[in-house]
């Protein structure tokens, strides 16, 4: 399959979900974007079980539950429908006795809505995009946003073109009806929190659940010819500054063919393009290494004002079974396919993101 074509896969399924309105009146620190900084430090630790074993699996409810049916669609659906969508899938987690995890659907169906758009965008300019950052492990871990303590949608967009890259931003938002006039510059690319601008009267109403942070990448060969892929940023130092910022080290230098080709992951009630491999959530910044992303979950660190520090999370505090309840998550089934469940309630099951050449 072409990688510039549109690949927005519609998924025909019941309910998905949505994540609790978080308070954005933090001080954005002027060049470093304050909200990356949460988001990576956040999702470092948000990290839980999409590959369990067999033993860590609760038992579900299977009764009635269908294999749903995925197609490329030519068209971008609409907001509506894509909240239809997650309200269908968020009604079937109510009536397995289990409570919502989004607060607010219609605002989680405007960022799906605008996420497919931007793909499209950049898609149609042949500029490689891929969720990155929290967002990969969303769509690895919970087909989605990840429903707990995420603030954002992270893109990896493999252009340093600031002006491309703006105008892929600008015609999204002009196709879904957003205002372009929160679209701001940041050292590792650009971030946008969306308003929509149809209506004076709601000109200053945010109308989306998450912001979006494009990360600038390029990829180069090495020394001996081995080929890269590394976040730059702006003048293509920006990355860097921003890592050493607040993680004390440069951004991290992956293989290119931990990107490339792409795999097409569910992330809402679309496939969207996510790395060949899991490597960019496997290492730096989110467990360094040591594979933590998909064994445990909750905040690995939290902020204690008074000492004015960070203060890392026990293991007792990152259990990922309390999580299951209240949270939908993915689980391999025994042939490869994946099965979304909030607690014993399967919400869908489908074949697993394979790699698109």
């Amino acid at each position: 399959m072409n990688t510039s074509s549109v690949r927005l896969n519609y998924l025909r399924m019941r309910r998905p979900s949505v994540r609790k309105k978080i308070s954005r009146y933090l001080i954005l620190l002027p060049l470093f974007c304050l909200w990356g900084w949460i988001s990576l430090v956040s999702n470092g630790g948000d990290l839980s079980s999409s590959e369990l074993s067999s033993s860590d699996v609760p038992p579900s409810t299977t009764a009635h539950i269908k294999n749903r049916e995925f197609y490329v669609s030519p068209v971008l659906p609409s907001a509506a429908i894509v909240q239809s969508l997650l309200e269908d899938e968020r009604d079937k987690i109510m009536e397995g006795g289990s409570v919502a995890p989004y607060p607010n659907y219609q605002l989680l169906a405007n960022t799906y809505a605008l996420t497919y758009a931007f793909i499209r965008e950049f898609e149609r300019r042949n500029i490689p995009i891929f969720l990155y950052s929290g967002s990969l492990i969303g769509a690895v871990r919970h087909h989605g946003i990840i429903p707990f303590s995420e603030k954002d949608v992270d893109f990896a967009v493999f252009s340093t073109d600031s002006e491309i890259v703006g105008a892929a931003i600008q015609a999204a938002l002009t196709s879904q009806g957003f205002d372009k006039s929160t679209f701001e510059k940041c050292n590792f690319g650009f971030q946008y929190e969306a308003r929509r601008h149809s209506d004076p009267l709601t000109r200053n109403e945010t109308t989306v659940s998450h912001y979006f942070d494009f990360w600038f990448f390029e990829s180069e060969s090495d020394d001996v010819g081995r080929k890269k892929a590394k976040c730059v940023g702006r003048n293509k130092i920006g990355c860097n500054e921003w890592y050493r910022m607040f993680f004390a080290r440069p951004a991290p230098i992956y293989e290119y063919s931990d990107w490339f080709p792409p795999r097409y992951q569910v992330f809402g009630t679309h496939r969207v393009p996510i790395s060949s491999t899991n490597k960019p959530i496997e290492m730096f910044p989110f467990d360094n290494g040591k594979d933590f992303w998909n064994t445990t979950c909750g905040p690995s660190r939290h902020w204690k004002a008074a000492k004015r520090k960070w203060i890392e999370a026990t293991p007792q505090e990152r259990v990922c079974s309390k999580f299951y309840d209240k949270n939908p998550f993915v689980f391999l089934k025994g042939d490869g396919s994946e099965q979304l469940r909030q607690g014993s309630t399967v919400l869908h099951e489908t074949p697993r993101a394979t790699r698109q050449e």
